[in-house]
C-alpha cells in the first residue's frame, strides 16, 4: 500500500520475482488501513461490532435472576474485548 497516493498503480512493490498487489485498503489485526489514512471505515467497523455485542447480551440485561454486579462485569468485558479483538476473545 502506498499511503497518501490515490494512484496506487504508479509505484509497484517487488520482492524477489514477485510483485505485491497494491490495494486502497486492508484489514490488519482488526483495524482497517486506507491509502489516505482515513479512519472513518475503521470507526464504523468498531462501532458496528460493539453494537452487535451489546445486542447479543440483551437477555442478560433484562434478566431479573442475574445480579447487577455480574451484568456490569459481563458488559464491561464484552464491549472491551469487542473493541480490542473484534469480539473474538472472551474473558469469563
Amino acid at each position: 500500500m502506498v499511503f497518501g497516493n490515490d494512484n496506487i498503480d504508479d509505484q509497484p512493490v517487488k520482492t524477489n520475482d514477485y510483485t505485491l498487489k497494491n490495494v486502497t485498503w486492508f484489514t490488519y489485526l482488526g483495524s482497517v488501513f486506507t491509502y489516505d489514512n482515513d479512519c472513518s471505515q475503521d470507526l464504523r467497523t468498531k462501532i458496528g461490532i460493539a453494537t452487535e455485542v451489546t445486542k447479543s447480551i440483551k437477555n442478560i440485561w433484562k434478566s431479573k435472576n442475574i445480579t447487577n454486579d455480574i451484568k456490569t462485569y459481563v458488559g464491561n468485558n464484552s464491549v472491551q474485548h469487542s473493541a480490542i479483538g473484534h469480539g473474538r476473545s472472551q474473558n469469563f
